[in-house]
């Protein structure tokens, strides 16, 4: 039986995948149709975005291994995100925002790398997070776990926004790996990686501008 009172908080940075799964009963799927329709969408890349992908390409061959956490982002994943022209008129992104709500009994906070959500001064209704993670020799926590325990904390708060419960998709990144999830109730799922360095990178710029529209749907059809 649980217990009525909330257990002490907890921070992103302290879950792993496996204090998820106990913790929540969160289940991985081996294969889910969301994240099948999500990495099926190709998005049109003109030229001039190809020679900049490529370019940004080459660098990160050459840098994956050596860049700290804040150089990859500033000379990498931030263009790759620009890219994709997230903001709309009805979500916006944001950066190094705190969210914070009692999960089950469970009272989780954390500080989100970047997130995509309604609300223009702060973020009111997640949809999107990006988790950036430390340069690939630099492993120290689990990027999975911390990211869903992000997405379950956004469950929790978008269940008081009045919508009908939606899927959440996120993004985690260790070095030039990215690894795709989507959280729906209390099953998720991962891609396998697309490494940035090779040909993957246009599909993830697709996959990045899937979630445009897939915001874009969801609110527009509530």
């Amino acid at each position: 039986m649980k217990s009525n009172s909330k257990k002490s908080d907890k921070s992103f940075e302290k879950w792993n995948r496996d204090e998820i799964a106990r913790a929540f009963g969160v289940k991985r799927l081996a294969h889910s149709p969301l994240l099948e329709k999500w990495l099926q969408y190709s998005s049109p890349i003109t030229q001039m975005e190809k020679d900049m992908l490529e370019t940004l390409r080459k660098s990160l061959e050459v840098n994956a291994d050596l860049w700290n956490e804040e150089e990859l982002k500033f000379k990498f994943i931030s263009f790759v995100v620009n890219m994709a022209q997230l903001d709309t008129d009805v979500s916006r992104s944001f950066l190094d925002r705190k969210i914070s709500a009692v999960v089950q009994d469970q009272q989780m906070s954390g500080i989100v790398d970047f997130l995509v959500a309604t609300g223009n001064i702060e973020p009111q209704e997640p949809f999107f997070f990006l988790h950036e993670y430390k340069q690939e020799r630099k492993r120290e926590n689990d990027p999975l776990g911390q990211l869903l325990a992000a997405m379950l904390t956004a469950q929790a708060l978008n269940a008081h926004e009045g919508r009908k419960p939606h899927p959440l998709y996120g993004c985690y990144v260790i070095g030039r790996m990215w690894f795709f999830v989507v959280l729906e109730g209390l099953e998720y799922s991962v891609s396998q990686e697309y490494i940035a360095t090779q040909e993957a990178i246009f599909g993830i710029v697709s996959a990045l501008r899937y979630v445009r529209e897939e915001i874009l749907t969801i609110i527009k059809g509530s």
